[in-house]
């Protein structure tokens, strides 16, 4: 009787612990690797521009007024030829910066999907690409970052069994594209792409490059194919499943006693 709640609660609570987890660990890294480099260039630009007192100033009223402030002076002691001497320096919190650095790429967002950074963007890419190094980066960047954020989703085109890794065995594949040209023209075959994902994980598993003819086509929905394939075969679709046909004709009589009592056994427990 133990077992069980313990059990209920754990599947209850460890979803909303590992996505607040997740979620902390992306601040925390964002925060330290993106809003202090932010900070640095910012701290630097107002220095570099005579506006050090001045923005020490605005930062110390906003604090009194609001109560947050997103930047101060602080108070660092100095080495100089007459000893050391304490001198104010302008710092600007993490946070500011990550707040900063989240308005220039919604602002350089907007830039790129204007007529005009469509127009100029695909002349700046290019004079990356003629850089000896980062041309070898750069395309490779690109296509991941593309893949990551690309507004149209992946498509599958249909489900299908694919006869794999021996004959007579067969495994469920996603149909993703037709076949690679060369692939099609050495085989003088119609081919197809193929997912094969993995239970209970679908979101792995590899690609493969197979003919049309060698494939069955299988009358189901992508989303019931997924849970098809995360519950291990445990659900399988309605006009899938055979008809005057169950477990129990497949299995001999006396194993299907044994899983029987081995689910009893664990029902008593709990």
């Amino acid at each position: 009787m133990f077992k069980r709640p313990i059990a209920k609660g754990l599947a209850g609570l460890l979803p909303a612990i590992l996505t607040v987890a997740v979620l902390v660990v992306c601040f925390n890294f964002l925060n330290n690797h993106i809003g202090k480099t932010v900070n640095i260039l910012c701290e630097s630009t107002i220095v570099a521009l005579g506006g050090e007192e001045w923005a020490i100033e605005k930062c110390a009223s906003l604090e009194d007024t609001i109560g947050f402030a997103p930047g101060a002076g602080v108070t660092e002691v100095v080495k100089t030829d007459k000893g050391e001497v304490p001198v104010v320096r302008f710092r600007l919190y993490a946070l500011t910066g990550l707040i900063m650095a989240v308005i220039l790429i919604y602002l350089v967002g907007l830039a790129l999907s204007s007529f005009a950074g469509r127009l100029i963007w695909p002349y700046v890419e290019r004079s990356f690409l003629r850089l000896p190094v980062v041309r070898a980066i750069y395309p490779h960047a690109k296509q991941l970052t593309g893949f990551l954020f690309a507004e149209r989703s992946i498509k599958y085109r249909g489900v299908v069994a694919l006869e794999y890794p021996r004959k007579g065995v067969y495994q469920i594949a996603l149909v993703t594209n037709v076949g690679l040209k060369s692939v099609c023209e050495k085989t003088g075959k119609k081919m197809l792409m193929v997912f094969v994902p993995t239970s209970p994980t679908p979101v792995t598993g590899y690609t493969a490059v197979v003919a049309e003819e060698d494939v069955i086509n299988l009358n189901m929905p992508i989303d019931q194919a997924f849970r098809l394939i995360v519950s291990g075969g445990v659900i399988i679709p309605e006009n899938q499943t055979p008809e005057n046909i169950t477990i129990s004709d497949l299995l001999p009589k006396k194993r299907v006693a044994e899983l029987e009592d081995d689910v009893d056994k664990e029902t008593e427990k709990e």
